[in-house]
């Protein structure tokens, strides 16, 4: 995993590509079909889900670095949900999130 500065941040963000960062981070899930990039190593600012082709990003800031990595790592284009959504997806998968949702 390549060691970058935040300046560079948003080009992996752009190309997928896993980094580390001044308290920034992503990295791809273990079965490839999540994107995703952290603020703090564990804190999910923005979700790419390679099945679906669409960039997510929470609607919580945390605090002002947070929302200082958000700027400096924002793709194009993306869908605001809950940040629990979002921690859901990480948990249980696009799938089982959706088919919940639908149900209700």
């Amino acid at each position: 995993m390549d060691r970058i500065s935040n300046r560079e941040a948003q080009e992996y963000v752009k190309e997928k590509v896993p980094f580390l960062a001044n308290n920034l981070s992503a990295d791809w899930s273990g079965d490839g079909e999540y994107y995703m990039v952290f603020s703090y190593d564990k804190y999910p600012i923005y979700i790419y889900i390679s099945t679906t082709d669409n960039w997510y990003e929470t609607d919580e800031k945390y605090s002002i670095t947070t929302a200082k990595h958000m700027s400096q790592t924002r793709p194009d284009v993306t869908t605001v949900i809950q940040h629990s959504t979002m921690e859901d997806i990480m948990s249980r998968g696009i799938v089982a999130v959706v088919s919940k949702r639908v149900t209700q």
